[in-house]
Order: structure tokens, then sequence, then C-alpha cells
């Protein structure tokens, strides 16, 4: 009751200032008067230096708290972003309940931390005493990062405002969906840049503005659906911005009065319709769009900024360079090469990024992680790899890869790609098999790990199974595998073949190779550690793998998968679309294609290229040979015409 009284004395002073048509826009409505004052009641006095402030007086605080995991996000913001000391009263004691710090300035409506508002918790809240943040006004507050991953999960958020700070991007990707009730987003006037991820943004019902205007961003992903309530979407100023402006999944939101896109580098027609209930198209200024002007802009009440006298040019189909990336390995390298002729066969030119590794390609393809603040850690400067980029010739921002092929999911490369399956979709299979697993000669008639630990066990085998040493620092980059590990992966360290006395030593490839000719030319039991399809599978088809049991769940299944990025989808035609998810070479293909790029069985004998050695095979020789071998050849059909129908 005294609460409600404290909320009635107030409305009451609200009335006494308003008068006329000012008192009807004074609150929109009970609810958010509520909303506004029901932690604090204020009074306004003057300070020693003549200036007006404002003072609150919380109501009964007693048994009253912020939820915790409120509390743990807005601070997850805040740390993300220098903690900077102009957000007076951020990190100590509780968002929500108590008096503003002191010396906070125009703090009517909000608690303790500067510019924080909260409501009753609206969820699972049974005796209505927590609390939850439902207001973050951030405005020229000095914030020098990023939107965290980890600002996430406020159910009672509804107003956002972020604007006219120093914060950076890319912006997150996973916690959008975690504000159902957020009605107002502005983050203008920053330097954030990346994907505006609008496809994200979608997810809340309840979003009825979009304030990204005069930003950094590079580009835009939106493929429709969602926005029930959206009315309003300003990405004006954002110079870096380019791609296909998505205007025809825009035009069919059905509350959307108010878009620009003014002064951006989008391209691509502006779609005619239905923009059911456009009031202000703003267009002009962009960077490359065509055809004719939508049939909106004749509708009466509307305004669009570009006059009938002003034409788009007629619209040409524009094939954009496409940027290609696959990890560092040899067949890899050779498969990417594949889906790379496949598409300067369409008339697009294509650059592969080929020289990194795992831990770096993927960040450069997904935009995410490389660095020690954003793991894993592959050593980068910056998040995303972005100097790997910059490295590249590729600009210094990520991600900065369009295509990826082919990555070993969902086991092996999940370590860089499961996080992140929402800024690419896989749309096709290169191969359908890969493991690292043990072999042994087919002579030896073992079947299982189990038949290897008994022979070892009857003195009837070599005791130490033997890998190679991959990587660049080993002069075998081509033989690169973050997964192999040193004689540690479980079905070696563990039973039966630890308890059997095996150990395990690591050979440089030439010793390998070497090793391992001996052993079979002298018909010796032993076993191997190595994947498939890779070289030496191909160099010793005497070597079968041995079914390692209970540890099978470490090694399978994985495919060779081919992924576009989500954001680079623009760039391709449907047609290359349908080609890149066309293409299958297999297993057996590709062991042999890196066999071909090696110097293993090419007839004739020898290297495709002049080039060739243990840290650079011959991958483009050895794909444009498999693409030889799969085209027609006289009354024999092939494989390849195929995947262009």
């Amino acid at each position: 009751m005294k609460f409600a009284l404290v909320l009635l004395g107030l409305a009451g002073g609200a009335q006494a200032t308003c008068s006329g048509a000012q008192c009807n826009n004074a609150m929109d409505n009970e609810g958010d008067a509520g909303a506004l004052l029901q932690i604090h009641t204020a009074n306004r006095q003057t300070d020693e230096s003549g200036d007006t402030t404002a003072t609150t007086t919380p109501f009964d605080t007693e048994g009253n708290s912020t939820r915790p995991s409120d509390r743990e996000a807005v601070l997850a913001l805040w740390n993300a972003n220098g903690s900077p000391g102009q957000l007076k009263g951020w990190g100590k004691g509780d968002p929500c309940i108590g008096p503003p710090d002191p010396g906070q300035g125009n703090a009517q409506g909000f608690g303790p931390w500067k510019g924080v508002a909260c409501v009753p918790c609206t969820k699972d809240n049974p005796t209505g005493k927590e609390y939850c943040v439902s207001e973050i006004w951030n405005h020229q507050k000095n914030l020098t990062g990023t939107i965290p991953e980890t600002f996430r999960d406020l159910n009672d958020l509804k107003w956002l405002f972020l604007s006219a700070n120093n914060m950076t991007g890319p912006m997150p990707q996973n916690n959008w969906f975690t504000f159902p009730n957020l009605r107002y987003l502005d983050i203008t006037y920053n330097t954030i840049n990346g994907v505006l991820p609008l496809d994200r943004l979608s997810s809340i019902p309840a979003l009825q503005t979009i304030l990204a205007h005069d930003n950094h961003f590079d580009s835009v992903c939106y493929n429709g659906g969602g926005f029930p309530e959206l009315t309003t979407l300003d990405m004006k100023y954002n110079r870096n911005m380019s791609g296909v402006f998505p205007s025809e999944p825009l035009s069919k939101l059905p509350k959307l009065r108010f878009l620009a896109i003014h002064d951006t580098n989008l391209t691509g027609p502006v779609f005619n319709g239905p923009y059911p209930s456009m009031e202000n198209l703003i267009i002009s200024g962009s960077g490359d769009l065509c055809g004719p002007h939508p049939d909106v802009c004749d509708r009466d009440g509307v305004f669009c900024d570009i006059p009938p006298i002003y034409p788009f040019p007629d619209c040409e189909e524009k094939k954009q360079k496409l940027i290609f990336g696959t990890p560092l390995a040899g067949y890899h390298n050779a498969t990417m090469h594949v889906y790379a002729e496949a598409m300067r066969e369409l008339g697009y030119e294509v650059d592969v990024i080929s020289q990194y590794i795992h831990p770096i390609l993927y960040p450069m393809f997904t935009g995410f992680g490389g660095t020690a603040a954003q793991p894993p850690d592959a050593g980068c400067k910056e998040n995303g790899c972005a100097d790997k980029c910059a490295e590249s010739g590729l600009g210094n921002k990520s991600p900065c890869i369009d295509f990826a092929v082919d990555s070993n999911i969902p086991v092996n490369h999940a370590t860089w790609l499961k996080a992140y399956t929402d800024t690419f979709d896989v749309i096709g299979t290169a191969f359908e098999t890969q493991y690292i697993t043990l072999w042994a000669p087919k002579y030896t008639g073992w079947k299982t790990i189990n038949c290897a630990a008994k022979a070892l066990e009857k003195g009837n085998a070599d005791d130490t199974i033997i890998g190679f040493k991959g990587g660049l620092e080993n002069d075998c980059a081509t033989l690169y595998c973050p997964k192999c590990g040193n004689g540690d992966l479980p079905y070696i360290s563990g039973p039966p073949l630890s308890t059997a006395g095996y150990g395990y030593k690591s050979l440089y490839c030439p010793d390998f190779e070497k090793k391992v000719a001996r052993k079979l030319k002298k018909k010796k039991n032993f076993v191997v550690l190595m994947w498939t399809p890779q070289v030496f599978s191909a160099r010793f088809p005497e070597l079968v793998p041995l079914d390692i049991l209970n540890y099978t769940y470490l090694i399978k299944p994985n495919q060779g998968k081919a992924q576009v990025r989500k954001a680079a989808r623009h760039k391709f035609s449907d047609k290359a679309l349908s080609v890149l998810g066309a293409i299958f070479i297999g297993t057996e293909d590709v062991k042999m294609m890196d066999g071909w790029s090696h110097g293993v069985n090419n007839e004739p004998a020898g290297q495709l290229c002049h080039y060739e050695s243990w840290n650079n095979n011959c991958a483009l020789e050895a794909a444009q040979k498999w693409i030889r071998q799969n085209k027609d050849h006289g009354k024999t059909q092939g494989v390849w015409k195929t995947f262009f129908w």
C-alpha cells in the first residue's frame, strides 16, 4: 500500500507539470509509468554549483535483489568495454536496489548503476522480490569494446541504448534470442564492424526499432522470417557495408514503416514489394543498386528519396571474386582445388587460401576464435585471425573466407566450427568418410586392436607403434594433423595395447615412409598410426585399418563437408551453389589425389609439378588430373559434367 501511494504521488506530480496534449504524451501507458517508477521515488534538488540534480529515495528494499543472471549479463557488458568510470556505480553492489551512486545526474527512474532501470522479474518470481533489468541507457559513455556473447538472458530488457561510443565488432550471434521482450536497439555512432546479424535479431519477437546507422559494418545478413513487430530499420552511413541489399525479405515484413540504407555500398535490385506498411524508403547514395524503382514509391503517403528522374541502371549479373579456404594438409588442398576449378568453369575468379593450419583457417571463415581472448588460441593477434586475413591481402577484417571444404565433421573439426554453426551452411559432401586410426599389414590377419595386443603378448609383433611428425616445423606441412596427438590418443595409451606393452614413436615423414616400406618387405607384424584419405594410405595399400572397438566413437563419424558462409551467399549465383552442392569426389579418389600430388601412383611415374615436397604438394595439378579423368572420354562418360546439370 505504501508503494502504491508513492506511485500515485509521483503520477500526480507529473500531471501537474503537463497540460493538454502534453499530458496525453507524458507516458504511453500505465505499465510504462510503472516500469520507470516502481523502484525509486525521486525529488529534485540544487547542488552547491547551482545545477539541478536528481536524488532518489528507495522504497523498502528488505528482501529485494537483482536476479543474479541479470547482474552477470550487465557486468559482462561493462567488463567487455573497459569498465569505464563514466558508468557510475557499475560493478559495485546491486544494479537495481538502492540509491544511485553519489554524483549521478539525471538519475530519475534508474537504480544504483547509472543508466540501468529495473522491474520485478516477470518470470519465475513467486515472491515478487526479484528484479530484472528492463532498460540500459549507455549513450556516450566511452565504451571501447564489444557486445560480448555473455551479455545474454535478460528476459525483461526492453530498451538498449549503446549509441555514440567507440564500440567495435563483430556483433555477437548467439545471444539475441535471449532478449524476447527487447523493443528498441540503438547502436548508432560507433565503429562496429563485421556483419549486421539481422537474421539473428529477427529471433526477437518484440523488436520494433533497430538503429544501426553511422557504423563500420561490412555486410548485412538476412534471409527472411521473424520481425513480426519491426517498424524501423536504419542502416544508413555504413560506408563499408557491401553485398546484396536484402530487399526481398525486408519487403515482406508486415509492420516495417521506415527503411534506410543511404550511403552504404549495398548492391543489387530493390525488390518490388509488397512493403505492406512502408512510409519512408531511403535508398539514395548506395553502392550499385539496379533495376526499376519499386512500385511502393508511387503509393500515396510513401516517401522514397529517389525521384523517378534518377532511375537505377538495368541489373547485370556481376560475378564477384570468391575466396575459398581449406586447412593446410595435402588432401584438403587437392579437394579444395576441385571446387575452385568448377567455379572457374562458371566464370568466377577464385582465390584459394590453403597455407594456414586449422586453428587459423577456420577463424578466418567464421570470424571467431584464434586468440587467447577468444579461444581456441592459435596465436593470432586479432579475433577471427583478422591479421591473417590482412596478411593474405583480404583486408584487416574477419571473416574473409567465403567457402570452406573439406571440413571433417562432426568429430575432428568441430573444435573450430561447432560453436559458430549459425555463421555458415553445410551445402555438400566432398567424400564420405575420414578417420584417424591404427593400421596393420593385411597379411597379419588382425582385425581388431585386441588381435594386435595378443600378438605382442605372444612375442609375434613389433612393440612400437610408429607414426609421423606432420607440420611445417617438422618439414612435412602437407601431413599436418592437429588431432593425431603424439602417442597420447586413448586407444594407444589405454588398454588393450598399453597393457600388452606397446609404446609409440613418431618419425619424420621421409623416415616413416622408408621404415614402413622396409617392414612390409620383411613381412614384419607391426602397427602404424595414420589416417585416410591421404598419401600414405595410397602409398601402402597393404595396410588396413584395425577396429579400435570401444574407442571408435573418438574417430567416427567424419565426412568431408563443404560449407558456405551465410553472409557471403550473395556472391554465388544459384547455379554456383547448386554446383558446389553437387560435387562429390569420394574417399578413395581423394586418397588417390593426395598420392598423385606427392608423386605416388602417377602414370608416367614421377611428380606432377617441379615444386613437389613434403611441405608443398602438387595439389592443383592433382585436382586437374582428377577432373580430366572424370570427363567424357569417347563413349565412356564421366561424372564431372553432371555436377553442372
